[in-house]
């Protein structure tokens, strides 16, 4: 399967070459065709890191890669080597509580920031504060006004300032003009248009990236099942060792085995890994939103059972929920499709709507809760002993769960 990535020098002042920033390409046609722009960045990562290998696409200098909102606060950033990384925030992600709070974590672990296209004096307080570099958009600002928001920005914080979308030789005049006390870094068709790199991959199937998806986010996850998982899947196999061999990471060795890599990733770098992956591909054919229904689900089920009592029956919870789309994952039948799936025989009976288990209540109030059946919900939930505050609480932190987890 071809895959696609563009890439444009980004150079300092001697035009010697920093960094690239890292461009979403669908294919050969050098432009960005639209479409969600978080599964636009979890395209961007899972091909850059872990298909082609960022060794090979930058260099070893630093990868701009664009963040919206969603992708920033899902923790995509965290599943890669902070030495080889910039986060571009984009121009209209929010400065919330939950985007600050996330930045302040990045920077923390030793990321670098930069805000994206800013074409004011003022962009965000709370975000200028964590950012390292400020990308001044030129297309968007005449001559005046570069010079006046180069100035701002040297007043009101110690970032550096790149001089993005420089198309000519007029603009990059006025740039120097304007002093190289302003402007640090360089990036516009004067210098280079974006190059588009291709690549293969190795397909890999919906089944296994939904195995994937269950064993991670266990309770007490086993590295040996997820590497299990990850061994019969060779291009989850692919992409997690092409990752992990960066020399970024800083390992005195290489990793040469799945079993190395997940252990050396741990638990939290393995679910970070696994939600760019799963985020990525899953959706590549079919609308995000069966992603993030899927990932909801699991988590509203898994939460139901445990304050049910049902602590035993949690895992096969948080399964009913994860495969509960697996017909439209697949394209087919739901019965065909569920007896592809190494389920127990609650969890498939429950999927197929048979039976009477708390499974299947569960699964069943879920279900009703989505399309708003209130008198059902509430029968269903009054047999389980569960209260309309426990169900609006667990809900709402599968709905975060859902948002963390993959892309809207």
């Amino acid at each position: 399967m071809d895959v696609y990535v563009a890439r444009q020098p980004i150079l300092d002042r001697f035009r010697r070459t920093y960094g690239y920033e890292l461009l979403f390409r669908d294919g050969l046609v050098n432009a960005y065709s639209g479409g969600d722009p978080d599964v636009a960045t979890a395209k961007v990562i899972d091909t850059s890191f872990f298909v082609l290998g960022i060794e090979a696409m930058t260099g070893g200098r630093r990868a701009f890669v664009n963040f919206a909102r969603d992708a920033l606060v899902g923790g995509y950033a965290s599943a890669l080597p902070s030495k080889r990384l910039v986060i571009e925030i984009l121009e209209d992600v929010p400065a919330d509580a939950e985007v600050v709070e996330n930045c302040r974590k990045l920077k923390a672990a030793g990321y670098m920031l930069a805000l994206d296209d800013v074409s004011t004096c003022s962009p965000p307080a709370a975000l200028l504060a964590f950012a390292d570099i400020v990308k001044v958009d030129f297309g968007q600002v005449d001559a005046k006004e570069r010079s006046l928001i180069a100035k701002a920005l040297r007043r009101r914080s110690d970032s550096r300032l790149l001089a993005e979308k420089v198309e000519t030789e007029e603009d990059f005049a006025q740039a120097v003009a304007d002093g190289y006390q302003y402007f640090q870094y360089f990036q516009g068709y004067f210098f280079a248009r974006p190059t588009v790199i291709s690549g293969r991959e190795v397909p890999a199937s919906k089944h296994g990236i939904l195995g994937l998806l269950r064993e991670v986010h266990r309770p007490d996850p086993s590295h040996a099942q997820i590497e299990n998982v990850i061994k019969h899947e060779v291009s989850l196999a692919l992409k997690l060792l092409t990752h992990m061999r960066t020399g970024a990471w800083g390992f005195r060795r290489p990793i040469d085995s799945v079993g190395q890599a997940v252990l050396m990733l741990g638990d939290r770098g393995v679910k970070r890994w696994a939600s760019v992956v799963a985020a990525s591909m899953l959706g590549a054919d079919r609308p995000n939103e069966l992603v993030v229904t899927s990932v909801t689900r699991a988590s509203f089920c898994e939460r139901l059972l445990r304050e049910a009592g049902c602590d035993d029956l949690a895992d096969d919870g948080f399964l009913l929920g994860l495969f509960s789309l697996i017909d439209a994952f697949l394209g087919l039948p739901l019965v065909e499709a569920v007896e592809r799936l190494p389920l127990s025989d609650d969890v498939c009976a429950a999927l197929l709507g048979q039976g009477s288990s708390v499974l299947q209540q569960v699964y069943r109030l879920v279900l009703a809760w989505e399309r708003g059946a209130w008198e059902e919900v509430s029968q269903v939930a009054g047999a389980l002993g569960l209260s309309d505050e426990t169900l609006a609480a667990c809900h709402r932190s599968a709905l975060e769960f859902g948002d963390a987890m993959a892309t809207r």
